[in-house]
């Protein structure tokens, strides 16, 4: 038992430490709940699974974040959503991902799903997965009257 949990928890820190590199470093959801940096969320999750406050899926985990957030009309929050397997010999593997673009009202606009990612060096960093969703606005010049 002592083992698999010392694995468990080099699993998470290597995670995290995956997240990142990759320039995932705001606040998590696992499973729709438990908010906090990655680690503090998802231990949180397994805290509450052993307390019977969680409750375990199995279809994995869910993690959500995200990677931009604006309350100005003008700029959309851009959200992920990664569902991502684990097993005690490989560890947290990524098996798809859901990038969308919201407005203040939570109104989907642009939306790019990865799915069958084989490895998580696959994965695209933070600046890669905005971009998958972010319209690129041609720049205008603003002239201002005095």
């Amino acid at each position: 038992m002592r083992n698999d949990l010392e694995r468990l928890l080099e699993n998470i820190d290597g995670f995290d430490r995956l997240l990142k590199s990759k320039g995932y470093e705001g606040y998590f959801l696992t499973n729709a709940g438990c908010p906090g940096r990655f680690r503090e969320s998802i231990m949180d999750y397994i805290y509450g699974i052993i307390a019977g406050t969680e409750s375990r899926t199995e279809k994995g985990l869910s993690f959500s974040t995200y990677l931009r957030w604006s309350a100005d009309p003008e700029y959309s929050s851009i959200h992920l959503n990664m569902n991502v397997d684990y097993s005690r010999t490989q560890s947290f593997q990524v098996r798809e991902m859901t990038i969308r673009t919201e407005n203040i009202y939570g109104e989907t606009g642009n939306e790019k799903k990865i799915e069958n990612i084989q490895g998580n060096h696959k994965i695209p960093d933070c600046k890669q997965a905005m971009n998958m969703v972010l319209n690129k606005p041609k720049k205008q010049s603003r002239i201002r009257k005095i």
